[in-house]
């Protein structure tokens, strides 16, 4: 029997970031909006559009925040890939808590 996972959208607003920590392997994907995403310990910044995706290649701390305007972006944790994806109307109605908790981000 698989498990299921649920990827519902994150809305992110430009005066504040997802502060996601120890999620090496952890994908990240733009849905809406321009994304900016910063690791510890690495000097590069990646900028995502819609449709584009990144991997956290670390652990430790991983910022990501909107450009300009909102965004929405989808989370999925690297100790999930092999479990099977639910739609996200779907998730989000099956959800009581919010799934940056779930995730054990911190979004402020």
């Amino acid at each position: 029997m698989s498990k299921t996972i649920s990827l519902v959208p994150v809305a992110l607003h430009p005066s504040r970031s997802l502060d996601l920590r120890d999620g090496k392997g952890t994908v990240i994907t733009v849905r809406s909006g321009t994304v900016w995403i910063t690791q510890a310990d690495d000097p590069r910044d990646h900028f995502l559009k819609p449709g584009q995706s990144f991997t956290v290649e670390r652990n430790g701390l991983t910022l990501v925040a909107a450009m300009g305007a909102p965004a929405t972006v989808t989370i999925l944790p690297a100790q999930e890939y092999a479990f099977n994806v639910v739609p996200a109307d779907q998730a989000a109605r099956d959800m009581e808590v919010a799934p940056w908790r779930q995730l054990g981000a911190r979004y402020y």
